[in-house]
């Protein structure tokens, strides 16, 4: 049984960790979201991929709770401990649903 896994937080900072957890998650696990983090623009501080440029973020981030819902577990990227605005709505649907949340560094926001 392979478990699946969708990764959230700051997609914009810390670039080689997050090549590094998301490779690691797609060797080991069905990683539902992101399909990929090879980025290619920024709107408005969230980062789409080729595939993703002509779907509104909106969509996107619709995508990517369906993933969450669909999943056995969360990880949680926060490079010193940041969480933006996006994570953070990604963190409290997964917490409603009671999907664990695995982080990669301690969180600065203690309601987090």
């Amino acid at each position: 049984m392979s478990y699946h896994v969708t990764l959230i937080g700051s997609f914009r900072n810390d670039q080689d960790k997050l090549q590094d957890i998301y490779n690691k998650l797609a060797e080991k696990f069905t990683l539902l979201s992101p399909e990929s983090i090879s980025f290619t623009s920024d709107e408005n501080g969230f980062v789409k991929t080729d595939k993703e440029l002509e779907q509104s973020i909106s969509e996107i981030e619709k995508k990517h709770l369906n993933a969450i819902k669909q999943s056995d577990f969360v990880v949680l990227h926060a490079p010193d401990g940041y969480v933006g605005n996006s994570a953070s709505l990604e963190i409290g649907f997964a917490y409603a649903l009671g999907i664990p949340i695995l982080a990669d560094e301690t969180q600065h926001d203690a309601t987090i």
